[in-house]
């Protein structure tokens, strides 16, 4: 079950119901989270690289 008690909308992305991981973004505090498994990721918005920078 998914609620919005509040006056903001709400956004939900679903991704996919056969992958196990799902992308969670958090615009209270700012960050976007990659859960899995055996796999979490909890970044701060705009803190992202260019796909090549550190490799030579």
């Amino acid at each position: 079950q998914l609620r919005n008690e509040t006056d903001s909308p709400a956004r939900y992305l679903m991704v996919s119901t056969v992958v196990d991981y799902e992308v969670a973004h958090y615009p209270d505090s700012g960050k976007v989270g990659i859960l899995a498994k055996d796999f979490r990721l909890v970044v701060r918005e705009g803190s992202n690289v260019d796909y090549m920078e550190g490799e030579d």
